[in-house]
């Protein structure tokens, strides 16, 4: 039977339930590169029992592709993004965006050019 999806349980624990490495539990996840069908059913019957499921955004920065929205935020102080405006902001872009497959990259833009004088 398998287990409830779950979107704590990792790559590592995939690979420890079935004896094979990380390398080849992504490797069947993304469905490239060379795997024995034996190490294949291994990690599908782990990712099954562990209820593994695929984390789009994590897929899309690990992998370096997919689309990131950038939340910027300006202000001369370095505190700025720690804000909770800008804290409750980064949540709700990350609730919205991350179903979708979506990154969120929070910048600070400097309200000031740097080396000059306010």
């Amino acid at each position: 039977m398998a287990g409830r999806p779950s979107p704590s349980v990792t790559l590592e624990n995939v690979a420890l339930a079935a004896g094979v490495s990380r390398a080849t539990v992504s490797r069947v996840v993304s469905g490239t590169g060379p795997v024995s069908a034996e190490a294949q059913r291994r990690v599908r019957a782990a990712a099954d029992a562990l209820g593994h499921v695929v984390d789009p955004v994590a897929r899309a920065l690990a992998s370096g592709a997919g689309t990131r929205v950038v939340v910027a935020v300006t202000g001369t102080s370095d505190a700025i993004p720690d804000c909770d405006h800008t804290a409750r902001v980064v949540a709700a872009g990350a609730r919205v965006c991350g179903p979708e497959g979506l990154g969120i990259v929070l910048r600070r833009l400097p309200l000031r050019a740097p080396g000059r004088e306010l």
